[in-house]
């Protein structure tokens, strides 16, 4: 059996594992959202690098043998180091590079818009990876810094700002695009009404989903649904928010342990 551990600053990274244990529901996952530090977006790099470190910590104490980073802000403002940090102890992925292969894969030629919070897109770290790949694509970034923090505290009682949503989402530079990246696991809970505000002609990429797509791929193994093994959940603060998304995801009662650092 597999122990995966999965990090991020709150709910976001609550969609990858929800996908992954979808797919392939005989691992055990450990989860871990730093929910006191929240929101990742608008702190700087040497902050998240050390919250980071944390983490990855934790997980070894866990005997966690994969680490997904499911925090775009964090992939990107940590993962360089973070992965020098774990060095041959752990295997460590973050969720930007799974997302740029697909990007580069399926829609080679497209103009694509993506959102992200501040750190991520003022980074341009997806620009200088398809440029690395001297990809033709057509990168349209804008940083939509209200969203992470909206979506943490108001996606389980449907208390989102849905005109604000209406407003970044028809930017002048989303005009004519036919894909969007969402570059932040929080915004996969949004999805549905981002492909809304297109008119559903807009291709969605859901950054959430293609980590956990790629994970499977890696892990290799076959569904086994007689291992039923006991997921674990930690926070660094407690919040009915994750408590209630949790159960809104996992479609069952899991328990929330609390994690002081």
């Amino acid at each position: 059996m597999s122990v995966i551990g999965i990090f991020d600053s709150g709910i976001g990274g609550l969609t990858v594992a929800a996908g992954l244990k979808n797919l392939v529901p005989n691992i055990k996952i450990v989860f871990f959202g730093d929910t006191i530090n929240l929101p990742y977006g608008e702190k700087n790099n040497e902050q998240i690098i050390a919250y980071t470190k944390k983490a990855i910590d934790f997980f070894l104490e866990k005997q966690c043998k994969l680490i997904l980073i499911a925090c775009n802000t964090a992939s990107v403002a940590a993962y360089p180091i973070a992965k020098k940090y774990v060095g041959k102890k752990a295997k460590l992925f973050n969720v930007v590079d799974p997302v740029v292969d697909f990007v580069e894969k399926n829609f080679p030629n497209n103009k694509i818009g993506l959102i992200g919070t501040s750190l991520t897109i003022h980074s341009a770290v997806y620009e200088q990876k398809f440029l690395d790949k001297k990809s033709k694509i057509n990168l349209q970034s804008l940083a939509t810094p209200e969203f992470a923090s909206m979506i943490e505290y108001g996606f389980y009682k449907d208390q989102l700002d849905y005109k604000l949503i209406h407003q970044y989402l028809h930017h002048p530079k989303f005009e004519k695009i036919d894909t969007l990246i969402l570059a932040c696991t929080h915004y996969s809970l949004i999805k549905n009404y981002v492909a809304q505000c297109f008119d559903y002609q807009v291709e969605i990429v859901d950054s959430s989903q293609i980590m956990a797509e790629y994970v499977r791929q890696y892990l290799g193994i076959q569904d086994n649904t007689d291992i039923k093994p006991t997921d674990e959940f930690y926070v660094s603060k407690i919040s009915e928010s994750f408590e209630q998304t949790v159960k809104l995801l996992f479609e069952k009662n899991i328990s929330v342990s609390f994690l002081s650092f």
